[in-house]
This record gives C-alpha cells, structure tokens and sequence, in this order.
C-alpha cells in the first residue's frame, strides 16, 4: 500500500511540476544568418506580447522573423498623412530581403486601434472587415513591387486570438 500511494504521490508533484513551470524558450541560433520573414505590427502596447508568443511559437516562422513596427500597421503604409512612412517600410522590406532573404511579409492588425480610428474617423473599431481592406491594399502594393514575396495579413482580436484574413 505505501509503494502504492508513494507512486501516486509522485506522479502528482511531477504533475504539478510540469504544469506551474514555465515553458521553455525555443532554441535560438544566434549565428543564422537570414530570416522567413518580415513581420509588420502595430505599435500598441495592448498586443505586443500577445504577437511575440504568437510569433515565438508559431510552427511556421518559430522566432526566425525581423519586426518592424509602425502605427497602424498596414494602414500605416497606406494612409497619407504621414508621407514618410511607406517609403520608410518600403525601404525596410528592401534591406530585409537583400539581408535576410525574407521569402514573405506577415502584418499584423489589431481591433481597437488608435490609428485607425483618428485616420478614418471612425468612432470605434470593431470591424475586422475594414482591417481586411486594408491588409488587401498592402498586399496589392507589395506585390507589385516585390512579387517574389509572399504576404499573409491578420487581425489581432480583443479576446487575444489571431485571425489570419488575407
């Protein structure tokens, strides 16, 4: 009986263990020396961490990615009040593909943006649909200067999921 409970005793701390410890950072090789991809964000701090265990463990990109931010996001590079900003990131998407090889671009949008609000006067944002429109705008851009890059655009939601819209 106390081999019994001894077994089961363990097998709960070791239950316990596993569960309250944190998980391991993926292994990083400090000496690559390229990268998948360039990821666009928005600069809110609401959603950054959010995004960084997104991009940390995503099975598809795993940490191997350069970040660039800009308010926004896609809407950044395609709004015209602030002129310097698309050939700011059009030069970025240069230097990454020319440094790091990128082969795509992944933006990420969030619901609830300033931005987007005070550009497009809107009273809130919600609406992923309008996000979409605008990750599609970029897409077009992108693709015309750089074909050989692919693109894929999400929409961070407020409950912290990521829905991927284009």
């Amino acid at each position: 009986m106390n081999v019994w409970l001894l077994g089961i005793s363990m097998l709960c701390v070791g239950f316990l263990f596993g569960y309250m410890s944190p998980e391991p950072v993926p292994y990083l090789d400090i000496n690559r020396k390229g990268a998948k991809v360039l990821v666009l964000s928005c600069i809110d701090p609401r959603f950054t961490e959010r995004l960084a265990y997104h991009l940390i463990h995503n099975k598809q990109v795993h940490a191997d990615y350069d970040l660039f931010t800009l308010a926004g996001a896609s809407l950044g590079v395609i709004q015209h009040d602030y002129p310097n900003w698309k050939p700011t990131f059009l030069d970025h998407v240069k230097l990454a593909i020319a440094l790091h090889d990128i082969k795509e671009i992944w933006c990420f949008d969030h619901l609830d943006c300033g931005m987007y609000k005070a550009t497009l006067g809107l009273k809130d944002d919600m609406d992923p649909a309008i996000h979409t429109e605008y990750l599609l705008k970029l897409r077009g851009l992108l693709e015309q200067m750089h074909p050989e890059i692919g693109f894929r655009g999400f929409v961070l939601m407020t409950d912290g999921s990521i829905k991927q819209a284009v």
